[in-house]
């Protein structure tokens, strides 16, 4: 007798690691620990410089123009790639659902030599120690708002004047608003205001 060959299954081509779902999942959960474990280092080593500069002069100098800067709500912040301005935060018209919100208006300046990334900067904002929800409009806008706007790149040197609403979750007449580059967190650059709404 003699035997038949079976025929030969086609091989399957792997997809390239990369176009696996499980792959890019894994690369966000890594880089969300490591930015974890850098956070809390920054606050770690914050801490620890924040009481050793008591006791020097220069220190002090320094920390006082830091606090004088985050107070004026104006600085740089990424290491230095983004120059922003807080300018405004203002109750404005009610969101999709009806609820109050604020108006925060705010300025970017792109000192990079490329162009930016809407994603190289975090703003929070907080009213009652809580972090306020983005807002979402239906027919009526705050004056000057374009949901578009944060999201648009800047050339090198460029300058945006961006209206940001936020959901209001209390009674209280201030927010608090921080900013600081969402990749560089070692640098350790902050700018933040408290704004009286009325």
């Amino acid at each position: 007798m003699t035997q038949q060959n079976a025929p030969a299954e086609p091989q399957q081509k792997k997809k390239p690691i990369y176009k696996r779902i499980w792959f890019w999942i894994l690369v966000v959960v890594v880089v969300a620990a490591i930015g974890g474990g850098v956070g809390s280092q920054q606050k770690n080593s914050t801490s620890t410089a924040a009481s050793s500069s008591t006791t020097s002069k220069d220190a002090a100098k320094s920390d006082s123009k830091a606090k004088s800067t985050a107070a004026e709500g104006e600085g740089d912040v990424d290491n230095g790639n983004y120059h922003v301005k807080l300018i405004s935060a203002k109750k404005s018209v009610n969101d999709y659902n009806g609820k109050p919100t604020v108006a925060l208006k705010y300025e970017i300046t792109n000192k990079q030599d490329k162009n930016s990334n809407f994603l190289d900067l975090n703003f929070k904002v907080f009213q009652n120690k809580k972090s306020l929800e983005t807002a979402i409009y239906m027919d009526k806008t705050p004056e000057g708002y374009n949901a578009e706007d944060s999201m648009k790149e800047l050339q090198p040197g460029g300058k945006m004047t961006i209206v940001q609403g936020y959901v209001l979750n209390g009674d209280s007449t201030t927010v608090d608003v921080e900013v600081e580059g969402t990749v560089d967190l070692s640098s350790g650059q902050k700018i933040a205001k408290t704004f009286k709404i009325q």
